[in-house]
């Protein structure tokens, strides 16, 4: 089980051709990197800890460390532009998962098939796109920051979004869900957007196409691409010579049918004898 679970492996044969001497090297390593994680969490804890660590002086505490007012009183001293960022939780393409950020995490896990743990779906969480984050500080340096009016400006990266962890998990797996039930993204929601660019990042290169169902017949085939909420599907239609799909009526619904169609005159389509257009069907054709 430690092949499947430590080193990656993806078949018996793969078990079947390890030596012992390799699986014990294997484990080994795999040890020594559990411990290089832990030592490295430890790490961030304690300079996270220290950071925030306080000092008494008289009757009241005070940084240890300087905080932002050192770079203020600097700008002060010299005239120097200073502008301080605070980002809330950042998150994008190819972060590290298992690590410090749950949508890394989440979307790692859901794309190479493996669980996610939600202990508390109602946490509220503040996100902004890597990707924004890069726009905003291009634009600092074209002198567009936006920044608070208070004496000590904090610069702002935007948009910033609220929600929560349980629709970061949902959402995050309706991806992989969409796959098979044909659907499409919220690509009008800036964070859906957003984490489905993040999520194909973590896609294996193997995942990268998928099958689709075409139901054949005598008359040929038909196969469904996309579906979504309500601009209706696209599919592929092929019908053999001489067949006639259809003969049925739908009420208040409009179609567009992209055919290819075969033709003798090589000029219409630079000589490989065949033309694309668009057909309108009125709402109750057949």
């Amino acid at each position: 089980m430690n092949c499947f679970r430590w080193f990656g492996f993806k078949s018996l044969d793969e078990v079947d051709r390890l030596t012992p001497k390799e699986y014990m090297m294997l484990c080994e390593a795999e040890k020594l990197k559990q411990l290089d994680r832990k030592a490295e969490l430890s790490l961030n804890a304690w300079l996270s800890f220290v950071a925030t660590a306080t000092k008494k002086v008289g009757k009241s505490f005070k940084p240890v460390y300087p905080t932002f007012d050192s770079f203020f009183d600097y700008a002060k001293e010299t005239g120097a532009k200073v502008l301080v960022y605070r980002f809330p939780n950042l998150f994008g393409k190819w972060c590290r998962p298992n690590y410090n950020s749950a949508v890394a995490t989440f979307c790692n896990n859901i794309a190479n098939d493996l669980p996610i743990t939600v202990n508390d779906p109602s946490v509220m969480m503040t996100l902004v796109y890597v990707d924004d984050v890069v726009r905003c500080l291009i634009d600092t340096m074209d002198g567009l920051a936006l920044a608070d009016r208070s004496a000590r400006p904090i610069c702002r990266v935007y948009p910033v979004h609220e929600t929560t962890l349980g629709f970061l998990a949902e959402t995050i797996s309706s991806f992989a869900e969409n796959r098979t039930k044909l659907g499409v993204a919220d690509m009008a929601n800036p964070l859906v957007s957003a984490l489905y660019s993040t999520w194909l990042s973590y896609l294996p290169t193997d995942k990268f196409s998928y099958g689709l169902k075409m139901n054949c017949d005598a008359r040929g085939s038909f196969t469904e691409f996309l579906r979504t909420a309500n601009a209706g599907q696209v599919s592929v239609n092929i019908s053999r010579p001489g067949i006639v799909k259809g003969n049925h009526g739908k009420k208040n619904i409009g179609k567009r049918a992209l055919r290819l169609v075969l033709t003798d005159n090589h000029k219409r389509c630079r000589g490989c004898g065949c033309r694309c257009d668009c057909a309108h069907n009125n709402s109750g054709s057949l």
